[in-house]
């Protein structure tokens, strides 16, 4: 009994040392695989194979030449409709006043207009949308202030770009004496 205790016992062990050489054998392994696999990486696409690839994107490498990279940068660097206009104004109780706002216009946006809000004690001659038809133009928004203190208009522009809705909203501080 006792002698077979003991091959049963090296049974175990060998099986222990068989499990720890193949355990090795595969961290071994893995460990190479792991660090020769980004040669292989690097040459499994075209835009991998770019100087600067990977971390050093800020040189310019992965992220400039790959064309899933690419669409996003193209989104964000697309041309935005601009407003113009004076941030701050100071009025005069009771007296018209005018403000102009330039506005360009990209030719991928359609539908475009213009739409005005504003606090008590500022009237607004211009009610409703206006409609712009033109790339880019100058509109004059006449205004007068009813009571002095600190005011705001809005001024939104709404369109459409590339079939998805867009708005653009700037605020026009009036410091009324």
């Amino acid at each position: 009994m006792s002698a077979l205790i003991k091959v049963t016992d090296t049974m175990i062990n060998l099986k222990r040392n068989t499990l720890k050489a193949n355990a090795l054998f595969y961290t071994v392994l893995c460990t190479g695989l792991i660090f020769t696999s980004p040669i292989s990486i690097v040459h499994a696409c075209d835009f991998h194979d770019q100087p600067s690839f990977g971390g050093f994107r800020s040189i310019g490498g992965f992220a400039q030449s790959h064309p899933l990279m690419k669409q996003h940068i193209a989104q964000a660097n697309s041309p935005q409709l601009t407003l113009t206009h004076d941030r701050k104004l100071n009025a005069s109780l009771a007296k018209p006043d005018s403000v102009d706002i330039t506005y360009h216009l990209p030719v991928d946006f359609n539908d475009a207009s213009l739409r005005f809000t504003h606090s008590d004690g500022v009237e607004l001659e211009t009610q409703g949308q206006v409609v712009i038809d033109q790339l880019n133009g100058t509109f004059t928004l006449n205004y007068v202030a009813n009571k002095p203190g600190k005011h705001h208009i809005l001024v939104w522009a709404d369109a459409t770009k590339q079939t998805l809705p867009y708005s653009k909203v700037q605020r026009i501080e009036l410091d009324v004496n």
